[in-house]
């Protein structure tokens, strides 16, 4: 009886600690990310909007989002805005790379950002570690996901990802997916559903560390997370 007691006590404990890491990640990677909307105009006329996620990675306002958010279309004027949770709108924000293989995008703003994204050491993820997603899925602004690591090295169009079974959708694309220690492993980028089947039937995509560290080194140089 005594051993079963212990038993249920350590399980207890396990489960309220499983569930204040997800509680510290989640409110804390909030702070972190950010609503990125663009609209496009052709002769004056408004022609489409395109909305998504980011996250901050530097204390200078480098944020790290989606290259699909930013579609080529020829002849149309882009407008895009970055805002944060408190509504605000950062000033002066600039895309200083898109990289399309690898569907990923690097901005800057004109701000100070006290909550940013640490990057996790590279070849630190792992198959069945707990993950938590960030976003704007449909218009549902800043909302949480959580969900594991279902395989570490998928090929999705021409950049290597993780699949995971948090849900991803339509606006989910561009923010961040972090492990248990509130480090950064990836970016949310695509979900993958059959015909008529609603998205979230738990195979989806993150942009996997590895093509994160590429980027950032070939653009930056080596250089320490938070650096920037």
């Amino acid at each position: 009886m005594k051993a079963l007691i212990a038993g249920l006590g350590l399980l207890l404990l396990f489960s309220c600690s499983v569930e204040d890491k997800h509680i510290r990640v989640a409110n804390a990677g909030v702070k972190k990310t950010v609503k990125i909307v663009s609209t496009y105009s052709k002769d004056g006329q408004k022609r489409g909007r395109i909305s998504g996620s980011g996250v901050f990675i530097s204390p200078r306002g480098h944020i790290l989002t989606c290259a699909h958010l930013f579609p080529k279309m020829k002849g149309h004027k882009r407008i895009t805005r970055v805002y944060l949770k408190d509504k605000t709108q950062l000033r002066n924000v600039v895309i200083l790379r898109i990289d399309r293989r690898k569907d990923l995008a690097l901005m800057k703003a004109d701000f100070r950002s006290y909550h940013y994204a640490t990057i996790a050491p590279k070849n630190s993820v792992k198959l069945g570690q707990h993950v938590i997603a960030v976003g704007h899925p449909w218009g549902e602004e800043w909302s949480v996901t959580a969900g594991i690591i279902s395989h570490l090295n998928r090929i999705v169009f021409e950049y290597k990802a993780v699949q995971i079974d948090a849900a991803v959708n339509p606006g989910n694309s561009g923010g961040p997916l972090f492990n248990m220690r509130g480090e950064l492993i990836g970016i949310n980028s695509a979900g993958c559903a059959p015909w008529g089947i609603p998205m979230q039937v738990g195979i989806n995509y993150a942009v996997s560390l590895d093509e994160i560290w590429e980027m950032l080194m070939l653009f930056y140089g080596v250089l320490p997370c938070g650096q920037l």
